[in-house]
């Protein structure tokens, strides 16, 4: 319980990757906001678009309300609020919720986002503004109200959950084509964390970017193209899950 009277925020872990990891935090003693847009299991109407996109509209399995109750039911605490990260309207509410029940911050996880496949001459302008609203301008949002919490209290720490696709091109690869989009944001993320870090390090507030790496998760399967072979493929796939991902995060909240 090396987490035990801390208070850690999880966005967008209704599902996959952020669902492990707001249970991780919960097992390690932390109180849980589960942060997610979808409150209530959504069905998905079938369109045209990018590959993923069941996953930018939030009609996968999984909500705020069955996180928390998973987490509950192992004997952790854990409140669901509802945010679209990308409104800072909803942002303060959450920030504001979470200060009413708990008193304090200590962790935030800026893991909502969403990564829909565009041929680079075929992104749509509305295409380009939402991931960027979602993978960028939702973690500083978040990060720009919670932590005037972390500075008073001169602690906390923000972890940004990032990919090595901000970093490199996986040419030739199904897992990395078309991903133009998701992998401008996420080397944005990466220069948000940079400089963030060094603005709130005096307040001794710590500011990290996670890779994970492969996980396999609901909004991956979306993504991926129909009937995309897991066993045949070369990578070393994860499953999400808080034994595997949770020792990355618990140690970086501390």
């Amino acid at each position: 319980m090396e987490l035990s009277g801390r208070v850690a925020i999880v966005t967008g872990s209704s599902r996959g990757i952020g669902k492990a990891y707001a249970m991780a935090l919960a097992q390690a003693g932390a109180s849980v906001v589960v942060a997610a847009r979808t409150l209530q299991p959504q069905v998905a109407v079938a369109s045209g678009g990018p590959r993923g996109r069941r996953h930018v509209e939030g009609t996968l399995p999984g909500t705020i309300g069955e996180t928390t109750a998973e987490i509950e039911a192992a004997g952790g605490t854990a409140i669901p609020i509802k945010c679209d990260v990308t409104q800072e309207e909803d942002v303060k509410a959450m920030v504001r919720q979470t200060m009413d029940r708990f008193g304090r911050i200590d962790v935030l996880v800026n893991n909502a986002a969403i990564y829909p496949r565009f041929k680079y001459l075929e992104v749509p302008p509305d295409g380009f503004d939402t991931v960027m609203h979602v993978n960028v301008r939702g973690p500083y949002l978040c990060s720009k109200h919670v932590l005037p919490h972390m500075i008073q209290a001169k602690s906390g720490s923000v972890i940004n959950i990032t990919s090595n696709a901000g970093e490199k091109t996986s040419r030739g690869t199904t897992i990395g084509e078309d991903l133009i989009m998701y992998a401008l944001a996420k080397a944005s993320l990466n220069r948000l964390t940079t400089f963030l870090s060094l603005e709130v390090a005096e307040y001794g507030i710590a500011v990290n970017a996670l890779s994970p790496g492969l996980v396999r998760t609901d909004g991956l399967d979306d993504a991926l193209p129909e009937g995309y072979d897991y066993d045949a493929d070369p990578y070393d796939w994860k499953p999400a899950t808080p034994e595997v991902l949770g020792p990355a995060i618990v140690a970086l909240a501390r």
